[in-house]
């Protein structure tokens, strides 16, 4: 049986990705989840410039501006963009706030590109709880304040095979969609 190490992480070796791969891979995991997946919220992308990016989606795509706002505790700043009837998924245009946060250094190491990909979920903190249960890798344990008034918290890429993973839950009075 072959293992790897991925900076210092165990990572997959044959055995895990047999059962992985395997249609009934699932079928030993509890399906009575304290917590349900309502979709895909949005898809969060970070660009060189943020002025060609959000020219490109709004000019030439025709996607329109929902909310535009500064998110300080990620150190960004958030432009959700939307198909003209606003309904989710959304396209989230990140941009650093200065600050030299989370985006300028994604910018820095990959130079710009999907940054990860949202999804609404029911009750955050069931959701963080059962990970936690599982021995999921979390960047963060506890909710935090996302944009739009929304609830957040990410799961590590190691958990999810390479993808930034964020969960969002609509708070009370949010304006998320």
């Amino acid at each position: 049986m072959l293992s790897f190490t991925y900076h210092g992480r165990r990572r997959l070796d044959e055995e895990d990705e047999a059962t992985l791969y395997n249609d009934t891979a699932g079928a030993g995991m509890p399906q009575d989840r304290p917590f349900t997946v309502l979709g895909v919220h949005h898809v969060a992308m970070v660009s060189k410039t943020a002025a060609a990016g959000y020219d490109f989606f709004t000019k030439i795509l025709g996607l329109e501006r929902i909310t535009t706002e500064h998110v300080p505790a990620q150190q960004t700043h958030v432009q959700m963009l939307s198909l003209p009837d606003a309904t989710p998924p959304h396209l989230e245009l990140l941009a650093d706030d200065g600050s030299q946060g989370p985006v300028f250094k994604f910018l820095k190491a990959r130079g710009g590109g999907i940054h990860h990909i949202a999804l609404r979920v029911d009750d955050l903190r069931a959701a963080l709880a059962y990970c936690q249960a599982h021995h999921v890798q979390l960047v963060d344990t506890k909710p935090r304040q996302g944009a739009a008034g929304t609830q957040v918290a990410f799961v590590h890429p190691y958990a999810t095979g390479g993808i930034l993973v964020e969960l969002i839950e609509d708070s009370p009075g949010s304006t998320a969609h």
